[in-house]
């Protein structure tokens, strides 16, 4: 977490939260990565058949119990002065770039367990969309996008149109990966 929230601050520092290179916001890129490294490190070593919600729940109580209310407490201390968090340096910019792998670590680790505990058991619906989840990975940027477009017609709150969004949006990704799915099948490529 130390080294994704360091590498962020360094990154912010020359591009900060907001601005875009080549349409990416490289100042989250160290949280992506050391994730999907973690990943890839949990795999090998077996940790997710080890994980369990006791071990999870103290970094998912730091999170919300000591995550949230420290964002907002220091961000309401700076409310006039919210571009510092998007990257300089300064204290503000390395509290967010350290606070953003602990919400995540403690929020993942916390639903992999819980839902390793709860929700991994069979259900039809579930089984049936899992077939198309890889397809909907590739495809849910353009229908994601598409819906995003679409919905910013709309005169409602930007949080009703996120709202919208998934609503929409999710359930057209896996309508779309099953159809791609099937046009594929008919020609011979398994997806």
């Amino acid at each position: 977490m130390l080294m994704t929230g360091a590498a962020a601050f360094l990154i912010r520092l020359y591009v900060p939260v907001g601005s875009e290179v080549l349409g990416l916001q490289l100042g989250f890129f160290p949280l992506y990565i050391g994730m999907y490294l973690l990943g890839i490190v949990a795999h090998r070593n077996h940790w997710l058949d080890k994980i369990c919600v006791k071990n999870a729940l103290p970094w998912f109580l730091i999170a919300i119990l000591c995550g949230i209310p420290s964002l907002l407490i220091v961000m309401s201390s700076f409310s006039e002065q919210m571009d510092l968090f998007s990257g300089g340096w300064n204290l503000q910019a390395l509290f967010y770039a350290l606070w953003e792998p602990v919400m995540c670590v403690g929020i993942c680790y916390f639903l992999l367990a819980y839902g390793k505990a709860h929700w991994n058991k069979p259900m039809p619906l579930v089984q049936k969309l899992s077939t198309d989840s890889y397809a909907a990975y590739f495809i849910h940027p353009v229908v994601v996008v598409g819906c995003i477009f679409v919905m910013e017609l709309l005169p409602v709150s930007p949080l009703m149109r996120l709202a919208l969004v998934c609503v929409v949006g999710i359930p057209c990704c896996f309508i779309a990966a099953r159809g791609v799915r099937l046009v594929l099948g008919t020609v011979g490529v398994k997806m």
